[in-house]
C-alpha cells in the first residue's frame, strides 16, 4: 500500500465500527484481524523467512523500518507527535494470564513497540511485527482500545 493509501486507511479505521466477533482475513502472506474493540490491518507484508539468512531478515526489517518512519512522519504532520508504546510489559502480563484490553491482546503477540496517537476514544498504532521468526514481517496500522501501559 502506498503512503497516501495508508493515510486514508488510518482515517477510515478511526471511524470504522468494530465487528461483534473476531474476523480474520488473509492478505497475501499477511493477516488482517478485527474484533470487538480493535482493527489490525497490514500496510506492508514481506515474504516469509523459511529458507532465508539472518542477513536477509535484517535487510528486510530495515526496509520496513524505513516504511514505518515515512508513515509515522506523515501521520505526525496530520495528528501531531505520537507517543511511544512498548508492549513488552504487556507480554509479561499476558504470560501471567492477566486480561488485556482487546487491541493490546492482539498486538502483544507480534509487535514489540509502536508509535501511538489518541483520537476520540481510540488509540492508533503503527508498528512492525512478526508472528514467528520464519513468518513474514508486517507493517501494521492498528486502531482500538489499548488501555494504559504498565
Amino acid at each position: 500500500m502506498d503512503l497516501d493509501g495508508s493515510l486514508r486507511l488510518a482515517e477510515e479505521l478511526v471511524r470504522r465500527a468494530y465487528p461483534p466477533q473476531r474476523v480474520t482475513r488473509h492478505v497475501g502472506q499477511g493477516m488482517d484481524v478485527s474484533g470487538p474493540g480493535y482493527h489490525v490491518v497490514s500496510v506492508a507484508v514481506s515474504d516469509d523467512f523459511w529458507e532465508e539468512s539472518a542477513e536477509r531478515w535484517e535487510e528486510v526489517w530495515a526496509h520496513f523500518e524505513t516504511k514505518r518512519a515515512r508513515l509515522v512522519a506523515a501521520l505526525t504532520a496530520t495528528w501531531g507527535l505520537p507517543r511511544p508504546r512498548s508492549f513488552r510489559n504487556d507480554l509479561d502480563r499476558a504470560i501471567r494470564g492477566e486480561l488485556l484490553p482487546p487491541l493490546t491482546d492482539v498486538l502483544v503477540e507480534f509487535v514489540a513497540d509502536a508509535d501511538t496517537w489518541y483520537r476520540d476514544d481510540r488509540s492508533i498504532c503503527v508498528g512492525i511485527g512478526q508472528w514467528d521468526k520464519e513468518f513474514p514481517i508486517q507493517l501494521v496500522l492498528a486502531v482500538g482500545e489499548l488501555g494504559a501501559a504498565e
